[in-house]
């Protein structure tokens, strides 16, 4: 899935040049580039596809060059994850009806790829055999308050339980309790099925979703002769997650608890705290700065200038063409409500 605009990282990442397309970390490659690479682990370049919004197919298409054409799925609207899902597995499905799916974000950070490739490979066989319906479950290390969390349930096997409930994203204290019972992990948003379990779950959690993309099937309609089958079927759709639309209600739901070094890099506080750090505890991308009476700040400019900052503590201070940003890094899950404010002012 690589079709999110990554407005939490703005002024890095913008709605013309996502996140996803960046390269966040200083790899020499794209977010995007890093997952299909490491996707190649599983399967060959012909056997992986994406989701994008339509205005980024070819910005994928030249980063990903391996990958088919008939392969980059441009949606025509963003309407959430199930529709985004629905859509590769009813792709995939004309292919190979049997076929086993697994989905990735494509600007997650994966540390231990090498584990990555085992819990999927693990995953994989369970839902082949079971019809279950998996998604990866990270180990928390801190009583993160920015991710959605899964009771783990019975466990099945070593690594494999059944998935007891889905949490939204808790407050301070409630994810301290989580942490201190061992209960829970990180739903990391990696999900493994057979396309026949997916389609059953659809059917009887998201149903109108599921008439919706199976009529279109139905009709047969070829989307490398004619891609814009998919426009009246997304106009229909609900603006929906998979989570909610099905994971939640679903009985079938298990999860492979994972080691992998996992973080969704959706903040730049996440960056800040994937990142290599001063003395001072800052974080400084690309030009030199100057710190004084600074701490725990994440400094990333863009467009050549030197800074002198001082007295801040826990800051992101970030700068490109596209703007600057100054924000307390505490209180980062608002930079998108804030970037929306900006943007009705820009069209007074």
């Amino acid at each position: 899935m690589a079709g999110g605009a990554g407005t939490r990282f703005w002024p890095m990442s913008t709605e013309a040049l996502p996140k996803q397309f960046i390269d966040i970390l200083g790899e020499g490659r794209s977010l995007l580039r890093a997952t299909f690479e490491r996707s190649l682990q599983l399967v060959p370049a012909s056997q992986i596809w994406v989701v994008t919004h339509k205005k980024y197919a070819e910005i994928v298409q030249k980063d990903l060059p391996e990958i088919n054409a008939e392969h980059i799925l441009s949606e025509p609207q963003r309407k959430n994850t199930a529709p985004a899902i629905a859509f590769a597995a009813y792709s995939i499905e004309a292919l190979d009806p049997e076929a086993i799916m697994i989905v990735l974000s494509s600007d997650h950070l994966i540390q231990r790829e090498d584990a990555l490739t085992r819990a999927l490979q693990t995953a994989a066989e369970y839902a082949d055999t079971t019809e279950g319906l998996f998604t990866l479950g990270i180990q928390p290390d801190c009583p993160h308050t920015g991710y959605g969390y899964i009771d783990k349930g019975e466990k099945i096997a070593e690594t494999v339980f059944k998935v007891s409930r889905f949490v939204e994203k808790p407050d301070s204290n409630t994810a301290k309790a989580y942490l201190q019972s061992e209960r829970y992990l990180w739903n990391a948003g990696v999900f493994i099925w057979k396309i026949t379990a997916l389609k059953k779950a659809l059917m009887l959690f998201a149903n109108e979703l599921f008439l919706t993309f199976e009529a279109a099937a139905q009709r047969k309609v070829d989307q490398s002769q004619n891609p814009e089958w998919v426009i009246p079927v997304f106009d229909k759709c609900e603006n929906i997650s998979i989570d909610y639309a099905v994971l939640e209600a679903a009985d079938n739901v298990f999860t492979i608890e994972a080691d992998i070094g996992w973080s969704d890099l959706g903040t730049w506080g996440a960056l800040y705290d994937y990142s290599e750090k001063n003395a001072l505890g800052n974080v400084i991308f690309n030009r030199t700065v100057v710190q004084s009476d600074s701490t725990n700040c994440i400094v990333y400019l863009s467009t050549g200038k030197n800074a002198i900052i001082r007295g801040l503590d826990g800051y992101v201070v970030a700068e490109t063409a596209d703007g600057l940003l100054i924000y307390p890094l505490d209180q980062e899950q608002n930079i998108k409500n804030s970037l929306d404010e900006l943007r009705k002012l820009k069209n007074l």
